[in-house]
């Protein structure tokens, strides 16, 4: 399989579940795949990001060597919603290196006060949180920001509405730094 091409000709769930099988565990074959992700091609990055996804809910493993890499992928001006969705959707559910918790908390600050699809929104929410539970004087600032956040959009997003609540109420238990 040309992972590129495959990506190109077809985007559905049953191609991407197929050409994660054939990256499984191999490390050439996820170099393909990486760089078809982190490629300047705006339509390849896109349908990249969906399989990403996929990786990202069945071995998000395997991208603990790509982290950097992600990292400078979602700084770059440009990029499809979808590839922000992906990278965010991954830090927020599976974690990031200490080396880049910094930018990524930054990242998500932008991505929560800016003009930002939802579920990007939803999955800075996330990655943000992982690093005030590790870093609780980040607490108030976050705070506020999830006030903001879900006043201005929790009317016409459930999403941000239901996910902003419930980080709001795991907020509060960070009391003493409120």
């Amino acid at each position: 399989m040309k992972i590129k091409e495959t990506l190109l000709k077809d985007r559905s769930k049953e191609t991407c579940a197929e050409i994660v099988a054939y990256i499984g565990t191999d490390k050439g074959k996820l170099s393909e795949f990486m760089e078809a992700m982190l490629s300047s091609d705006y339509e390849l990055s896109q349908k990249a990001s969906w399989v990403l996804q996929f990786i990202t809910d069945s071995r998000p493993e395997l991208l603990d060597l790509y982290q950097q890499d992600l990292l400078e992928k979602i700084k770059q001006e440009g990029n499809h919603d979808a590839v922000l969705r992906a990278i965010m959707r991954h830090w927020g559910e599976y974690g990031f290196p200490e080396s880049i918790e910094g930018e990524v908390y930054d990242l998500g600050f932008k991505y929560l006060e800016g003009n930002y699809a939802i579920a990007i929104k939803a999955h800075a929410m996330s990655a943000c949180l992982r690093l005030v539970k590790k870093y609780p004087e980040l607490a108030t600032e976050f705070y506020l920001l999830m006030q903001e956040v879900v006043l201005k959009y929790g009317e016409s997003s459930a999403g941000i509405k239901s996910r902003g609540i419930k980080i709001i109420k795991e907020l509060e238990k960070f009391k003493g730094n409120l």
